[in-house]
């Protein structure tokens, strides 16, 4: 009985080891199988993580882009905030306080333009340096690259609007320029030390932005107006006559005598007067300035005209009569002399100066002609026979010896 239960048992051993073997085979033909699989999940983690690894040329592409972002956002956060404080300048603009308030926000918009184009300029080399990059390296999406572009658009636009004439600012300009003629119109309206304030006010502004052009032609066209009207108060009829005009010698003495009043007149009231407007209202320009403004000024005043007239009499024929005319002009011309050097030296006034120069020379040489020449007429005049109740030769009036006696 012992001997069947032992051989039941080494039956079922030997059935369990067969039943193991054959386990054991199949599970060496599944690894077997399975092991290509491992071998080819194992190669793409290597390339995956090869991929995610940061390599170091990648590292140094993008530091060199952050570098160059993190120094062009100075700037443009710069550029944003100059545009708002502009805004804030063209409104107070738009809503004038006055001719103090204006110029001094102008001066202010001014310098925001000036930031607004120097911070456009280095924020525009940063993202220039940020789009050299991308474009060399792809590194990020197309995107990426369209939004720097963009941006590099709109930098340019604002510093072009910097750089140019901004509209805000040029119609500020033009109004300084309306308030300019309206001052001087309004002369003797108001105190002439506040009046000369302004003007100088309005004078350096616009010198500074570059401006003075208009102002200038805007001074000399009101002052020559002006200077125009107080000789024109005067009865200057004779200076529209000729020589052969005047119906005799009595005329023409009276009208060179009225010529004489009005040239001392229009020097030393008119032209005096203008001289030191000038000075004082473009005196901190510079003398080329307010000269070239005198100088326009005081050939529309009607001095030439005065300085033509005197010209016409020494022009006209050599007669003995002529003599005293002359020595009066010339005496008007050297009581004037200090004047004269005065108010048209330099090369702004070289009209005035050439003809006075010119008017003096001709007066001169006229006179001296005619003097050298009195004894002769004298002599012809001796040759009539002396009156008969012994009494002073009469001289008809007009006789070539009459300037003679006269002058003696």
């Amino acid at each position: 009985m012992a001997e069947v239960e032992s051989f039941d048992n080494l039956l079922a051993s030997r059935n369990l080891l067969k039943t193991s073997l054959e386990n054991s085979r199949a599970l060496a033909l599944a690894l077997n199988k399975t092991g290509p699989k491992l071998l080819e999940i194992d190669k793409k983690l290597l390339s995956l993580e090869t991929a995610f690894r940061p390599s170091p040329s990648k590292n140094c592409t993008f530091a060199a882009i952050r570098d160059h972002v993190s120094l062009a956002l100075g700037p443009a956060v710069a550029v944003l905030k100059i545009l708002n404080s502009i805004r804030e300048l063209e409104k107070e603009l738009l809503s004038s306080s006055g001719l103090s308030s204006d110029l001094s926000t102008i001066r202010q918009l001014e310098e925001a333009l000036k930031f607004l184009t120097g911070n456009c300029n280095l924020a525009i080399q940063w993202l220039q340096g940020v789009m050299e990059f991308l474009e060399e390296n792809s590194v990020v999406k197309h995107k990426y690259i369209f939004n720097v572009k963009r941006s590099l658009s709109i930098l340019q636009e604002l510093k072009a609007t910097g750089e140019g004439e901004h509209a805000c600012l040029h119609e500020a300009f033009h109004k300084l320029e309306i308030s300019f003629k309206q001052i001087l119109t309004e002369e003797q309206a108001c105190d002439a030390g506040l009046i000369l304030q302004k003007l100088q006010a309005i004078v350096e502004r616009l010198n500074a932005s570059n401006r003075l052009k208009n102002c200038m032609s805007i001074f000399v066209e009101v002052r020559s107006l002006s200077a125009r009207k107080r000789l024109q108060a005067l009865d200057l009829d004779y200076l529209e006559k000729s020589i052969m005009e005047f119906d005799d010698l009595q005329e023409m003495e009276s009208c060179i005598d009225e010529w004489s009043k009005h040239m001392e007149f229009i020097v030393k009231n008119v032209l005096e007067n203008e001289h030191r407007l000038c000075k004082e209202v473009f005196g901190s320009v510079g003398s080329s300035v307010w000269m070239g403004c005198y100088a326009k000024i005081a050939s529309q005043s009607g001095i030439l005209s005065l300085l033509q007239f005197a010209m016409s009499i020494a022009d006209s024929t050599k007669c003995p009569n002529k003599l005293l005319n002359l020595l009066q002009i010339f005496a008007v011309l050297e009581n004037l002399r200090m004047d004269f050097n005065k108010l048209f030296k330099g090369e702004a006034c070289i009209e005035i100066k050439t003809l006075t120069t010119d008017l003096v020379t001709k007066v001169v040489n006229g006179a001296s002609d005619i003097f050298w020449e009195l004894p002769i007429h004298v002599e012809k005049e001796r040759q009539s026979s002396p009156p008969k109740d012994g009494g002073i030769p009469w001289l008809p009036h007009g006789s070539q010896s009459s300037s003679f006696v006269r002058f003696a």
